[in-house]
């Protein structure tokens, strides 16, 4: 059964890895508040959130992680979970799965970084950063430094550039900074802003960087490699009919991972 459940969620892509987790400790919280096992929000705030004091930080590390997993309110939690499924779902479609995470893992950290020295410096009145906008806001700029163009569809209720997505996002956090509405998760947002853009700032036209400018393959170059892929993956499910998803290696597993995600 564990072995089945593993299968199912290495296929699962990463928007809806980081989805599915966001909605089971939204659950978990918002069950726990129920039942009365939480004293007050601010008590979780924080115990789950980012300070900006290292001093905090030394005491509390587990926050680096936990503070991506907290919402303060629904409209918070539904806001940063249509964006994953938006935005991120159509740029894991772009760059993949390994290239999705690192966008998500360096944007969270220079929202972070940008955070913290906000703080530091301008003493606004958020004490702690909680939800992953940061991230998402890298995830956005990811996809407008790739194709800025790009029209994107939220349920065919609108369709938009992701220019005016983008640019949308951006007032409502300097207005936010302005009249001092979340100014230290608007600062985040821009951080993690920055970062994304900056990781994905050559779009495939002017050089993607994970491509490394790569020489376009031949018709025969191509299809040779089809051939061998879909040899391979034959092989790796004959073994796994044959002794179980347990016996492949650790090289077998990534391939088939790496597979599933095309």
């Amino acid at each position: 059964m564990v072995g089945i459940l593993r299968q199912r969620i290495q296929k699962w892509h990463a928007y809806q890895q980081v989805m599915v987790i966001h909605s089971g400790v939204y659950a978990l919280l918002l069950l726990w508040r129920m039942l009365g096992q939480i004293n007050s929000e601010e008590s979780v705030v924080q115990t789950l959130g980012w300070s900006g004091d290292i001093a905090n930080f030394l005491k509390q590390p587990w926050t680096l992680i936990t503070h991506l997993l907290m919402h303060v309110s629904f409209a918070h939690f539904f806001l940063n979970l249509l964006v994953l499924y938006v935005i991120g779902k159509e740029l894991e479609l772009v760059i993949g799965n390994r290239s999705w995470w690192r966008t998500y893992f360096f944007s969270t950290l220079g929202g972070l970084m940008v955070y913290s020295v906000s703080a530091y410096f301008l003493n606004h009145a958020d004490r702690f950063l909680v939800g992953n906008s940061a991230a998402n806001m890298g995830l956005v700029f990811a996809l407008v430094a790739i194709d800025y163009n790009r029209r994107i569809s939220f349920w065919g209720v609108a369709i938009l550039e992701m220019k005016w997505v983008a640019l949308l996002f951006i007032i409502l956090d300097l207005i936010g900074i302005r009249q001092g509405w979340n100014a230290g998760g608007s600062w985040a947002h821009i951080g993690g802003a920055i970062v994304g853009w900056w990781i994905w700032k050559g779009s495939p036209k002017k050089g993607n960087p994970y491509n490394f400018h790569k020489r376009p393959k031949s018709d025969d170059e191509f299809n040779s490699e089809r051939v061998q892929k879909e040899q391979q993956l034959n092989a790796i499910l004959d073994k796994i009919n044959r002794s179980g998803y347990e016996s492949l290696s650790k090289r077998e597993k990534d391939f088939l991972k790496e597979q599933s995600m095309r």
